[in-house]
């Protein structure tokens, strides 16, 4: 296998290319169910001692 190339990306290209996702993720969070069961997974997480 070949060795994995990087690449320069500036700033504001990140920023117009992450930006949906943030708003995404947001939108997705603002759900009361949404937020009950994520605290439920991270008390599961703390419980198996899992960070």
């Amino acid at each position: 296998m070949g060795q994995a190339q990087t690449i320069y990306i500036p700033n504001y290209q990140l920023d117009r290319l992450a930006k949906p996702l943030i708003v995404a993720v947001a939108e997705y969070f603002s759900d009361p169910e949404v937020n009950k069961r994520f605290e439920e997974w991270k008390r599961e997480r703390e419980k198996e001692g899992v960070e």
